[in-house]
């Protein structure tokens, strides 16, 4: 499934071996779990991205995370008009082998529109995130990065993967960054959507899984998040109708939510919303953006 021309194998790339301030494409091949193939929804190959800090700052210990957005389908209708972004982004590709200095030019060049928030971002107030390892996770499965179904639209075939890409490239990150201090997650639309289920897949892992074992993780890492434009407003016409076209029973499981037991309930988000909170380390800070302009509203949750 992995284009050798254009990426690295990700089980077989260790972070430490990679060009530092250089972005690579790492492409993660069959997972031995019951979250499968990772791909995208046409059935292309999934990539995530990934680039270390300039040598001066590098470490192994800090990691910002980014799910890339760019809406969501669940129907015939709502799959046509999203077909475009069902497919492998090609226009990625042209990150391969670049600093980021050589990126903010072209970004300049071209208006500086990138669908990535955090992009080569050097500081957000007193965190400078020159220091911080960087992982893209792409958006082409329309299903806010939880899916785990095949669906026929018409005749089309639309394979809802979010959830396999997502967590084949945690899978990774375990991997790679056994025992962080500091780690950022954000994402915008669709991608702030799933930042919750990201934060606890982490917290889970690092703060519950590994503390106080032998892989020597002390004290809690610490996690934050900043959400930008979300979606959390949801009819109960789509959770009735739609939701479960997604098919994201196995990543709730993860997360141990009762997912059989809420998924209908008019206060579904909210429901995920205080179970993921109550799981979660008071330390930690939830910061949401919903326009974008103005300050970010951080709070301790």
């Amino acid at each position: 499934m992995c284009d050798s021309s254009t990426s690295l194998l990700a089980e077989t790339t260790a972070a430490a071996s990679l060009t530092p301030n250089t972005f690579h494409k790492l492409c993660p091949a069959q997972q031995d779990t019951p979250l499968g193939q990772p791909q995208c929804g046409d059935g292309t190959p999934f990539n995530f991205f990934f680039t270390r800090p300039p040598s001066r700052y590098a470490n192994s210990r800090k990691l910002l995370i980014e799910l890339q957005g760019g809406g969501a389908c669940w129907d015939e209708d709502t799959c046509a008009l999203q077909s475009d972004y069902l497919t492998w982004p090609t226009a990625y590709d042209g990150f391969i082998g670049k600093s980021c200095s050589e990126i903010e030019y072209g970004m300049a060049s071209n208006g500086n529109n990138s669908p990535i928030s955090m992009l080569c971002a050097k500081s957000l107030g007193d965190t400078n995130f020159r220091e911080y390892n960087t992982v893209i996770v792409p958006y082409c499965t329309q299903d806010v990065h939880i899916g785990d179904s095949i669906q026929s639209y018409g005749d089309t075939t639309v394979r809802h993967a979010g959830a396999h890409n997502l967590m084949s490239t945690l899978k990774w990150i375990y991997t790679n960054f056994p025992n962080p201090t500091h780690i950022f997650v954000t994402g915008c639309s669709a991608g702030g959507t799933a930042v919750p289920i990201a934060y606890d897949l982490l917290s889970a892992h690092y703060n519950t899984l590994l503390k106080g074992s032998i892989h020597g993780i002390a004290s809690a890492v610490n996690i934050n998040v900043i959400m930008d434009s979300s979606v959390y407003l949801t009819p109960e016409a789509f959770l009735n109708d739609y939701y479960g076209n997604w098919g994201p029973e196995r990543i709730m499981k993860k997360i141990r939510f009762n997912f059989d037991k809420y998924r209908y309930e008019s206060n579904y988000p909210d429901l995920l919303w205080q179970h993921i909170l109550k799981r979660g380390s008071n330390s930690d800070r939830w910061g949401f953006v919903t326009h974008s302009e103005g300050v970010v509203l951080i709070l301790n949750m």
